[in-house]
């Protein structure tokens, strides 16, 4: 799959490029279902992080108090809330939440998309 310069440069991590891709094959109704599903999982799981309209973000308040939110809600609120970056590292989550995270991710969108298709941007990454 061939990416345009500008859309390259914006990709951060391979999370984020799973959900920039799916959210633009899938559009809002299902990306915001899909957001839903993932901040309703980092509140009960005690992830520090929220999935908004531009990708994954580390939280610098409560979690339970930010999942509450609806997602559009949460994507304005990226900038009190959450880190301004939002290179790989950024992120800064330990390893095992890292690896629930994605897990949960692949689990919720197998129901949309293909494990082929996953893994393909998720090799994208490094």
């Amino acid at each position: 799959m061939v990416r345009s310069k500008r859309r390259a440069k914006h990709e951060t991590s391979g999370l984020d490029l799973v959900w920039r891709d799916f959210r633009d094959l899938y559009g809002v109704l299902w990306s915001l279902r899909v957001a839903g599903l993932m901040n309703s999982y980092a509140q009960r799981y005690h992830w520090p992080v929220a999935l908004g309209w531009r990708g994954f973000v580390r939280l610098n308040s409560d979690v339970s108090a930010v999942a509450k939110e609806v997602v559009g809600d949460v994507t304005e609120a990226e900038g009190s809330l959450a880190s301004e970056s939002t290179e790989p590292d950024a992120l800064n989550t330990p390893p095992e939440i890292e690896a629930d995270m994605t897990k949960s991710f692949r689990t919720t969108l197998r129901r949309f998309v293909s494990p082929k298709w996953l893994d393909e941007r998720l090799e994208e990454r490094g």
